[in-house]
C-alpha cells in the first residue's frame, strides 16, 4: 500500500515540475486525478482492518463517496471545457483556412489581370 501512495507522490511532482502535458486543462485534470488516488490510498487505509469497528467503516464510506462523486463530476466539467475549447479552435481554424484559400484564388486573379 505504501508504494500506492509514495508512486503518487511521485507522479504529482513530476506533473507539476516537467508539465508535460500541451493544454492546461489537460494539466489540471491530471492533477486533480492524481491527489484524488493519494486520497483514495488513505481511504484504502481505513478500510482495512486497522479499523477493527464495521460500523466506522460503513461511516467512513459515507464520506468517501460524496467525494468520489465529485471528483467525477470535476473531470467530466474538465473534460467538457477541453471539448468547447477544441471545437472554438477547430471551428476558428477552418475559418482562417478558407480565408487564406479565398485570398490566394483572388490574389492569382489580381495577377492575371494586371499581366
Amino acid at each position: 500500500m505504501y508504494i500506492y501512495v509514495y508512486s503518487s507522490f511521485f507522479m504529482i511532482g513530476f506533473y507539476i515540475n516537467n508539465k508535460p502535458l500541451i493544454h492546461k486543462s489537460l494539466f489540471y485534470m491530471e492533477i486533480v486525478n492524481e491527489v484524488f488516488v493519494l486520497l483514495t490510498s488513505y481511504y484504502l487505509f481505513m478500510f482495512t482492518e486497522f479499523v477493527p469497528e464495521v460500523e466506522t467503516r460503513y461511516t467512513i464510506g459515507f464520506f468517501y463517496t460524496p467525494n468520489l462523486m465529485g471528483v467525477a463530476a470535476i473531470n467530466m466539467v474538465l473534460v467538457f471545457i477541453d471539448i468547447i475549447f477544441s471545437v472554438k479552435t477547430g471551428c476558428r481554424k477552418n475559418r482562417y483556412e478558407k480565408e487564406w484559400v479565398r485570398y490566394h484564388r483572388i490574389k492569382g486573379k489580381m495577377i492575371v489581370m494586371t499581366l
